[in-house]
């Protein structure tokens, strides 16, 4: 983008805020006017590739319709005034106040690309400083109704898996019977196996 309004110093930055141009779209500009519209439609070969950029020009009574309007964004906290990218705080003038030193808001807030505090939950005042009654008891009681109904049976799950973490033994212990029980079955098995073989052995002999 190109600023073309007015012959000042300006700086890179301020490219944002001049002639409004665009990329592809209609051949034409459209608009409500019934007035002629001029406009210039150029093409640049950058790197192997072809960008199309079209501007609309008008007679300096009109110029306003070209322009970049006022507010709108040219970079990080910068917005276009004048023509020029400008800084927000240098427009937004004012602190947000301090009860001390080091503590806007009175250290319950926040402040705002406006300068003015958004209070935590319980306090309020334009600085912050004054507690809320009202807030604090509401969400006390919602903070009860909360643990009333859930808390009691994260609890108990709490209380579950500390049992687990101070039973560490717990483990060695389920193994080991398993595994006991599995040997009990095996000696059965085989013992059956011998006794019905030794039935068969004998009583082929006879």
């Amino acid at each position: 983008m190109f600023h073309c309004v007015r012959i000042f110093n300006y700086s890179f930055r301020d490219s944002y805020c001049g002639s409004l141009q665009c990329s592809e779209g209609e051949k034409e500009p459209v608009s409500k006017d019934i007035l002629p519209m001029d406009f210039v439609v150029y093409k640049m070969n950058t790197g192997g590739s072809v960008h199309e950029c079209k501007t609309r020009t008008f007679s300096s009574t009109d110029l306003k319709y070209s322009l970049v309007k006022d507010g709108t964004k040219c970079g990080y906290q910068k917005l276009c005034l004048n023509q020029t990218c400008t800084s927000i705080r240098s427009i937004i003038s004012g602190k947000c106040p301090l009860e001390e030193i080091h503590s806007t808001c009175s250290g319950h807030g926040i402040c705002t690309n406006i300068n003015t505090c958004n209070c935590e939950e319980g306090w309020k005042g334009h600085d912050c400083s004054i507690i809320d009654e009202d807030n604090q008891l509401g969400s006390a009681k919602k903070d009860a109704d909360y643990y009333d109904s859930m808390g009691e049976s994260l609890l108990e799950s709490s209380q579950y898996e500390n049992e687990l973490r101070l039973n560490p033994n717990l483990a060695v212990t389920v193994l080991a019977g398993c595994i006991f029980i599995g040997l009990v079955l095996v000696v059965i098995a085989v013992l059956f196996i011998f006794n019905r073989n030794l039935w068969i052995t004998k009583s082929s002999s006879h």
